[in-house]
């Protein structure tokens, strides 16, 4: 029945359209329920530390009426203050105590023997107030009564055989007994018959929220109603207060909580809903395209074995499979077309080819023609100057050999990318300006003089400014002309410091200065190659580059640089 759709999206909507929308039903119905349950139970843990705080403040508060109670029994009792200054005793125990709002003493038949100042206008026999008359008979001492004006603390004043002979009379302003933070709460007192002592604002109780309290009070203490008038629903717990015959009720407004926890339920289900929707529509879809996707490879069959008229069935002619189709039979066609004539193509590239790897193994024969000539060049520098100093041509040699090996390891390891060939030459050249120098002064075995030395300095630049005019010598230029600068830039020609120095000079350099003191001269022997190593570490960043020194030091170390017996013999 799915195939009768004649495009994809058809086909799509149409089974969205008849997955079970009851889905969305249920879980509108699971949100309202949940939420309650879950903010009605949130609620419940709250309601119970708030009932503890108020329970456990009324308690402290109750213990303070018992103190201030015992030693107005103390004092007035056993004498310690004149009858006419009891009165001002009493006022006086009021103070910093604003819950107390007066104090009354009277003895068991209801006649007042003494008050406070606030209490002179209340009448001299209490008599109708019997309520206190039960106390002391659950060995109680103390405790709190409401009587639908005001909330009242007794206090019973036993003599020695465990007789009542007197009371003490506290009322209570029950604004100030506690100090909550009561945010999004309310709370109030009922007495046992339920009617309403006291609460923060002026309230009175409806019939379905007194109905609630009721049955609360005889059954778990918790309930939960809907304000009519408020338009909201309301969590509520209740509790006797100890010694009293107060109730105590909490009652939190839970409509945002519910309407909040609603809506991630809420969410939580459409989500579900839609993860559900999507795998029941992936199974279908796939069988979907499942048959189009055998049909395809039937297409391509057909279309590798050249049949181009290939037809598809009526019933997977969907507009969105129909045009793909046709277009893998048109790309078929061109690319067959195409086929043969890279096959044209093909041809002339091998002729093309083949002329050019012709032409380049005569260029490549040309090269090394070029390389060859160039070495003899370099080796009539070398021997030019071994004519004046035998001890160079082997030195350079020398040089080169331990620079090769310097600049591999930097290479291979340190990713420093120092042309080795061009390193090869400029070592093998880099003393080729002592070619202008007089034998007598190259081979003295003494001291030279200032003028000598400065005709020695010379010949960094004076070889380098001869091969000046060779094209593609830069590198090979700078190891001639630069050898002989110091890292602190205290060298020469041109002084130049740290990284101003090319790479390459600063290779030749240490390699230059290690060859010169392990190998003999004519006017001293070779130096131990441990001194040798002691030297370059100690001219670390002075004469030469710390990094090549370690790396020199290391391969020495390691025996990958050897030195020649021929260089210590000599």
């Amino acid at each position: 029945m799915f195939h009768r759709r004649k495009n994809l999206k058809g086909l799509l909507f149409f089974n969205i359209l008849h997955f079970n929308v009851g889905l969305i039903v249920i879980a509108f119905i699971a949100m309202t329920t949940l939420s309650i349950i879950i903010t009605h139970e949130n609620a419940r843990k709250s309601e119970l530390t708030l009932m503890k705080n108020i329970s456990d403040g009324m308690k402290k508060r109750q213990n303070e009426l018992i103190e201030v109670a015992e030693d107005i029994s103390i004092t007035i009792g056993e004498g310690f203050i004149s009858k006419d200054k009891e009165q001002i005793y009493l006022s006086k125990m009021k103070l910093n105590r604003e819950y107390i709002k007066s104090i009354i003493i009277f003895d068991k038949d209801g006649n007042i023997k003494n008050r406070d100042y606030d209490s002179i206008g209340i009448k001299n026999n209490l008599l109708e107030g019997i309520e206190y008359t039960s106390l002391g008979e659950n060995g109680e001492n103390a405790f709190f009564y409401g009587d639908g004006k005001e909330i009242k603390f007794y206090y019973a004043i036993k003599d020695s055989s465990g007789m009542i002979v007197e009371y003490i009379l506290f009322n209570i302003d029950f604004d100030h007994i506690l100090k909550l933070d009561m945010d999004n709460y309310e709370y109030f007192l009922l007495n046992e018959e339920l009617n309403l002592i006291y609460s923060q604002e002026m309230i009175s109780l409806g019939e379905h929220q007194y109905k609630k309290i009721n049955e609360a009070r005889e059954d778990n203490n918790r309930y939960i109603y809907h304000n009519e008038f408020q338009k909201a629903y309301f969590s509520g717990y209740i509790d006797k207060l100890s010694n009293s015959n107060l109730y105590l009720v909490i009652e939190h407004n839970i409509s945002k909580e519910i309407l909040f926890s609603g809506w991630i339920i809420y969410i939580i289900i459409i989500v579900l809903v839609v993860v559900a929707t999507a795998i029941i529509l992936s199974f279908k879809i796939f069988n979907i395209i499942k048959d189009y996707l055998s049909i395809l490879r039937t297409l391509l069959e057909e279309v590798e074995k050249g049949n181009y008229n290939f037809k598809i069935p009526e019933k997977y002619q969907m507009k969105e499979w129909k045009m793909e189709f046709d277009n893998i039979i048109s790309m078929a066609r061109k690319i067959d077309e195409r086929e043969r004539q890279l096959s044209m193509f093909n041809n002339e590239l091998m002729e093309a080819h083949n002329s050019v790897e012709i032409m380049y193994k005569k260029l490549q024969a040309n090269d090394i023609e070029k390389r060859n000539q160039f070495i003899e060049v370099i080796s009539s520098m070398l021997n030019l100057i071994e004519l004046k100093d035998k001890y160079t041509a082997g030195h350079s040699v020398a040089v080169t050999k331990y620079s090769s090996i310097i600049a591999r390891e930097m290479n291979v390891k340190y990713g420093y990318k120092i042309d080795e060939e061009k390193l090869i030459v400029g070592s093998i050249l880099h003393d080729i300006g002592k070619i202008g120098i007089y034998g007598d002064v190259l081979n003295k075995p003494s001291k030279l003089t200032q003028e000598e030395m400065e005709i020695i300095k010379g010949h960094p630049k004076n070889g380098a400014d001869a091969l000046a005019d060779i094209n593609d010598f830069e590198t090979e230029y700078s190891i001639i002309k630069y050898h002989h600068e110091k890292y602190d830039g205290s060298g020469y020609p041109e002084g130049l410091k740290g990284d101003e120095i090319p790479i390459e000079a600063r290779v030749v350099c240490v390699a230059d200065a290690f060859d010169a003191m392990t190998s003999s001269r004519p006017y001293r022997k070779a130096m131990d190659i441990d001194l040798a190593i002691k030297e370059l570490i100690n001219s670390k960043e002075v004469q030469f580059d710390p990094k090549v020194v370690d790396i020199t030091v290391t391969l020495i170390k390691m025996n990958k640089l050897k030195i020649d017996d021929d260089r210590i013999n000599e």
